[in-house]
């Protein structure tokens, strides 16, 4: 009986598809490739079985060059279930690993549908994103989402990728009764809001229930309609920088005291050190300076 030489005792899945000697004995001396098929080799002999069935040798040896040999274990495992999950055409197709690649740049969220749906390997693959968002909200409304008396539901298939994100953001963070409350008085609809708050990049970060507590329904709506009508982004990267120093009782004064709006005229960092009357006390100050100037 022939004895075993050391590649086929450590890589018993390859030896038919790698011969040359000098790929062998650098795979042999590639430690992280031995513990990464080890730790993989059910999952990598099922795959194989299934490349067995579709492709020749040849292909079978690119594909598992690109995958195997090159993925880190994550990468490789999902690749592995993405392929098992797709449907024979996908399964058939060598350019598989290449769509599978193309759509890990499109993020951890349409990667997971694959896993779960399958490896789309045609150009519908750019779809994917507005794809995936979809399922989410599928899978996250209740149908009972609205504002004031219009449903989600019936205007949902008329946004735009960004527009879906946004309000699938929203129903995440369990913020989406929000917009009742903080544009009670707004004239438009549903559509017109989203698109306007899009627009002042006011999401989660600001509509949220912790926001609504410390601020106060009152004020929360006052910086909500401000932010929408403010010019640039200085004030909302202001408001965000006192937000994550716990500093919410600051913009409740400055909103009382009508400063909210002059919050960006400075550097939000000279303020840090700064008591909340202080700041108010240099803002007035400030005001009144520029004031004079202008006279």
């Amino acid at each position: 009986m022939k004895k075993k030489n050391n590649f086929e005792k450590k890589y018993p899945l390859f030896v038919k598809y790698f011969t040359d000697e000098t790929i062998r004995k650098n795979m042999l001396e590639n430690t992280d490739l031995l513990r990464k098929c080890e730790n993989n080799f059910e999952s990598i002999r099922v795959f194989i079985f299934e490349l067995e069935k579709r492709f020749d040798s040849d292909t079978i040896k690119m594909i598992l060059s690109e995958t195997v040999l090159k993925y880190p274990d994550t990468i490789l495992s999902s690749f592995i279930t993405a392929y098992l999950n797709s449907d024979e055409a996908t399964k058939s197709n060598s350019g598989v690993v290449s769509f599978y690649n193309k759509t890990m740049a499109l993020g951890n969220e349409a990667i997971k549908y694959i896993e779960h749906n399958g490896i789309i390997a045609n150009r519908k693959y750019k779809d994917l994103p507005k794809i995936v968002i979809d399922d989410i909200y599928n899978t996250i409304k209740t149908g009972e989402e609205k504002y004031k008396d219009c449903f989600l539901d019936d205007v949902y298939a008329s946004l735009t990728y960004p527009e879906r994100e946004f309000v699938v953001e929203l129903i995440e963070s369990n913020s989406f009764d929000l917009l009742d409350i903080v544009f009670v008085d707004f004239k438009g609809g549903l559509k017109i809001l989203i698109a306007f708050l899009i627009n002042a990049k006011i999401d989660k970060t600001i509509l949220n229930h912790e926001n609504l507590e410390l601020l106060e329904e009152v004020n929360l709506r006052y910086l909500a309609y401000v932010l929408m009508l403010a010019d640039g982004d200085e004030l909302l990267n202001c408001v965000h920088k006192l937000l994550s120093q716990g500093r919410s009782q600051l913009i409740c004064k400055l909103i009382s005291e009508n400063l909210i709006d002059n919050l960006s005229l400075s550097s939000i960092d000279d303020y840090i050190e700064l008591t909340d009357q202080e700041i108010i006390d240099n803002m007035k100050k400030n005001i009144t300076v520029a004031l004079k100037k202008e006279d």
